[in-house]
Formats: structure tokens, sequence, C-alpha cells
């Protein structure tokens, strides 16, 4: 008598999961390398920043809060409301480029100029990912629980790496009046 035995066994976690959470991993890597740059430049260089320009402190502060406020709406399953949110933000987000560039800080107008705009650029590519990303699973009115886990994973790593960001670039700027490095 012989006996059949099942050798496929039940995966830990699923694949799309497993993707993204390597994903965010190699994202994870790719963003504290630019920071690490960035203090690397920032303290080798007398002339990273110009005079010029004073940030949107605490414009951008609100748009930190806006970004916050859509994960919060996604970990209550608010997926177009979270759309709405993250949509908002990068608005938002590009009009203080915008506004930023006109008042004279640009890519080439100093070297904290080109790691502002590769900072924001770079994020604001996840950010429209991750909108895409909602976007799909809200259109496709799919109950796959684990897509919606990997939709969940990918855009709290996006709304969690940018206050990190937010504090390198609006916070610790010496021009900045409320930053602790500020030239007296």
């Amino acid at each position: 008598m012989s006996t059949v035995v099942d050798l496929r066994r039940k995966n830990i976690i699923s694949t799309p999961v497993f993707s993204t959470l390597l994903i965010v991993f190699v994202d994870l890597m790719f963003f504290a390398a630019l920071i690490s740059s960035y203090f690397v430049i920032k303290r080798g260089r007398p002339d990273f920043v110009t005079d010029a320009v004073l940030l949107p402190v605490q414009a951008a502060g609100f748009n930190v809060a806006v970004l916050v406020l859509s994960g919060v709406l996604l970990l209550r399953k608010q997926l177009l409301q979270t759309i709405i949110f993250g949509s908002l933000f990068l608005i938002f987000q590009i009009f203080l480029c915008f506004k930023l560039m006109a008042a004279g800080l640009t890519m080439t107008s100093s070297i904290y100029g080109g790691c502002y705009y590769l900072f924001v650029g770079a994020h604001a590519f996840h950010v429209v990912f991750g909108l895409i990303a909602m976007m799909k699973h809200y259109l496709a009115k799919t109950e796959d629980p684990d897509a919606f886990r990997a939709v969940q994973i990918f855009w709290l790593f996006v709304v969690g790496i940018w206050p990190v960001l937010y504090v390198q670039i609006y916070l610790y700027f010496p021009n900045n009046p409320f930053s602790r490095l500020r030239k007296t």
C-alpha cells in the first residue's frame, strides 16, 4: 500500500506582501544612502547653501500632517479618502517646489537646492507609485486581503519616510529661522 504525501506547503507570507516588503527594504536603503550623502555633503562644503532662500517650514509641516492623515485613513481601510489626501499632499508639494523655484532655489542655485529636489523628487516618485497602486486596487474592487496589505505596507513606508526627510531638508536647514543650526 502506497501513501501519497502532499509536499506543497502553505506560504508563511503571501507573494504580494513579500514582494512589497522586498521593495520597501530596497527603498529604505536608497533613502538611507540619500540621507547619508546629504550629511557628508553638508559637513564638507561651506558653500552648501545660499543665503537667499527662506523655506516654507510651516506650510511643509502642514503637508506632513496631510500625508500622515492619509496613512491613518489607510489603516482604517478608507482607501478613497487615502487617495484623496495623498493626492492633496502631492499637489501641495509640487506647489511648494514651484514656489521655491520662483524664490531662487533651483537644482543649480546651490548644493542644497540639488539635494532638496533630489529628496523631494525621489519621494514624489514613490507617492505617485503608491497612488497608482491604491487607485488600481480601488478600481478593481477586489477583496484580496493580501493585495490590500501590500498596498498598505508600501503607502505606510511612503508616509513614514517623509517626516524623516522633512526634518532633514526643512528643519536642519541653516537659514531656517526654526533651525537649531541657524547662523547667528
